[in-house]
């Protein structure tokens, strides 16, 4: 069943795909001045790739949350996040207002949705806290996704002092079709 939901991530990964020696490499700079400015740069590289192909590549923590009314008997509901390593916590409002634990069901990661191993508990706001990512360091990341960071991340780093006006900002095409295999639910 698919449940009106809003997905918020919790956590940042603790590391970046792409290290500030790579970065540099890339761009050719040496130097330590600008490195903090670069390594926001790999952030924000990361974050547009991230959200090109709609799932997260380096270990993040989400959480998805349904304000309805939970579904009646076993329906599935289908989790938004693309990559989920692993389920947290489930929990849900019971009929007296009060915050329940829901324990009794089973996660499929490859069709991405949760089934009660019964049925529901009558309830709303669902909350569905999980872990996504394809690991928690550079080489867990598929080597075209890196590249394609590292692609945004010159475009960055080019454009950083000034814009043009008048001029239209273009995609990226190189990077778009490495991230193309990795893209998911796309027109969604």
């Amino acid at each position: 069943m698919n449940l009106s939901s809003a997905v918020i991530r919790l956590t940042d990964p603790s590391v970046e795909p792409i290290t500030l020696d790579q970065a540099k490499a890339h761009l050719r700079f040496t130097g330590s001045s600008s490195d903090d400015e670069i390594g926001a740069m790999i952030s924000a590289a990361r974050a547009r790739v991230e959200a090109f192909c709609n799932r997260p590549f380096v270990s993040a923590s989400f959480a998805v949350l349904h304000d309805g009314a939970l579904p009646s008997g076993n329906l599935p509901i289908r989790v938004p996040v693309a990559g989920v390593t692993e389920v947290e916590d489930v929990s849900y409002r019971d009929v007296n207002g009060v915050s329940q634990t829901f324990e009794a069901y089973t996660h499929d990661a490859e069709r991405q949705i949760i089934e009660p191993n019964d049925a529901w508990p009558a309830g709303d706001r669902l909350r569905i806290q999980v872990m996504a990512g394809d690991g928690s360091s550079p080489p867990e990341v598929p080597a075209d996704i890196r590249y394609a960071i590292l692609l945004y991340l010159a475009d960055m780093f080019e454009l950083r002092e000034a814009q043009v006006v008048g001029t239209i900002l273009a995609a990226n095409p190189a990077a778009e079709n490495l991230m193309m295999p990795h893209r998911e639910r796309m027109g969604l």
